[in-house]
């Protein structure tokens, strides 16, 4: 929830991708091969961004979206299609974007 609550606190992308930027995370996104995201919201597609820029060895971004009562399927679309046009450090990643 850390995370959540930190984005929730910013509503502007870019803000959220400066926060993201001056955090200290220890250095650890180059080394990181599989990501997984479970319960994905709308919320959190700057951090995936920010992940997708700076993981330079990573392989495979598992993203699992609950869909939620009102949630429209071609909204689940237009985000896979967005996953997919975000620039990644890593050459050999994949995305895989579902949703229940």
């Amino acid at each position: 929830m850390f995370l959540q609550d930190l984005l929730s606190r910013y509503t502007n992308e870019d803000e959220q991708i400066r926060r993201f930027e001056t955090h200290n995370f220890n250095c650890s996104f180059p080394h990181l091969k599989t990501i997984k995201i479970l319960n994905f919201n709308g919320s959190m597609m700057p951090l995936v961004k920010y992940l997708l820029e700076n993981a330079t060895v990573l392989e495979k971004f598992v993203i699992a979206a609950k869909l939620q009562r009102g949630d429209e399927p071609q909204d689940y679309v237009k985000m896979t299609q967005e996953f997919q046009s975000f620039p990644r450090s890593s050459p050999h990643a994949s995305v895989v974007f579902s949703y229940r």
